[in-house]
């Protein structure tokens, strides 16, 4: 996806809550090397001037293939000690149900629309979950003043012809949903969009629903997904300038230039004229995607194995993935949100 994201979001206890071994500590030599300006490390893989991970954001460990991050792949087999901080035994990948395998064509809802209710909350194809946040737009007059927040952020243009802007004056609650709106007839920099985030940004998996309806204006990207960085995002994009593609489900690379895990499927339904439950499970291993409470899609490659956070937003540059921006108000209508997580830390947990 061809912009930079804000996100926030969950971590969902599989069972029963992975544990993570202990890291072991940052060795003295490793805190006189130079730390990573663009996430490389080591000598080995993208990695070649033996930077460090002990300032990188998206994690302290150096992969074999020379890349800053976290998780099994970074902090696991092959790890450089000498660059980063190493796990000392893989950390265990919590138990799941096993889920079916995607069918090519749309077939009858999941059995687990039923959702026992309460503290923890268990979900048949995903697993257990210790949080949850349930925000019905239809009976609020207002944005929440908890849960959720609304995104002020500045994003460059890069390759794409205009820079992006998320303001608050274009998140509103009003008709019985909340409304997330680009502007019409923006022509110079920065194009302004609108987005919100979930409140926790220490999610580490989840299950995630969002009722909307698309805008009939086309010009912009629809966004509902998870953030932890990057390398570490998992997708659902609706595109208005092809609504008639289906949603695009995509796990950003792990590695920056390397191909993405993606797939889309046609809707059975115009996007624009109802209201319709778009859902991500993002496991251990894998991300699957519904409409409706049918299996669209199931990726695992690329899966995000990071804590962050949940995003929605609308937004538009002018690019081949998005076009636009539109020529009239386009406006994204979420009539509710439903999510089941996990999260690293142990706040509002069973």
């Amino acid at each position: 996806m061809p912009q930079m994201k804000l996100i926030l979001c969950v971590l969902v206890s599989l069972g029963s809550l992975a544990t993570i071994s202990k890291a072991r500590p940052v060795s003295d030599s490793l805190s006189r090397r130079t730390p990573s300006p663009d996430n490389t490390c080591g000598n080995t893989g993208a990695g070649n001037q033996g930077f460090t991970c002990s300032s990188s954001k998206v994690g302290s460990c150096c992969s074999s293939k020379g890349w800053c991050g976290m998780g099994p792949m970074y902090c696991g087999v092959g790890c450089q000690e000498a660059f980063g901080t190493c796990q000392t035994t893989a950390p265990p990948v919590p138990t799941v149900p096993s889920v079916p395998t995607p069918s090519t064509a749309q077939g009858s809802p999941t059995s687990d629309s039923q959702i026992d209710s309460g503290c923890p909350w268990i979900i048949p194809s995903a697993g257990t979950f210790t949080h949850s946040l349930i925000v019905d737009f239809t009976k609020l007059s207002a944005f929440p003043s908890t849960g959720l927040k609304m995104s002020t952020v500045n994003i460059a243009a890069g390759s794409s012809p205009y820079s992006q802007q998320y303001v608050p004056a274009n998140v509103a609650v009003a008709d019985g949903s909340l409304q997330l709106k680009v502007p019409g007839n923006q022509a110079s920099s920065p194009i302004q969009g609108a987005q919100i985030v979930a409140s926790d940004q220490d999610i580490l998996y989840g299950s995630v629903r969002t009722t909307a309806q698309a805008s009939s204006v086309a010009g912009t990207v629809h966004g509902f997904f998870y953030y932890g960085s990057d390398t570490n995002e998992a997708d659902i994009e609706l595109l208005t300038v092809n609504l008639a593609t289906g949603p695009h489900y995509t796990n950003q690379p792990h590695i920056p230039g390397s191909p993405s895990s993606t797939t889309s499927k046609a809707l059975s339904f115009d996007a624009t004229s109802g209201f319709h439950e778009y859902r991500l499970d993002w496991l251990p291993g894998r991300t699957i995607f519904y409409v409706d409470g049918v299996q669209q899609g199931q990726l695992e490659s690329n899966v995000p194995s990071t804590p962050g956070a949940w995003v929605w937003n609308n937004w538009s540059n002018g690019g081949a993935w998005g076009h636009g921006p539109p020529p009239a108000d386009n406006v994204l209508k979420i009539s509710k949100i439903e999510m089941y997580y996990n999260r690293t830390s142990n706040a509002g947990s069973c």
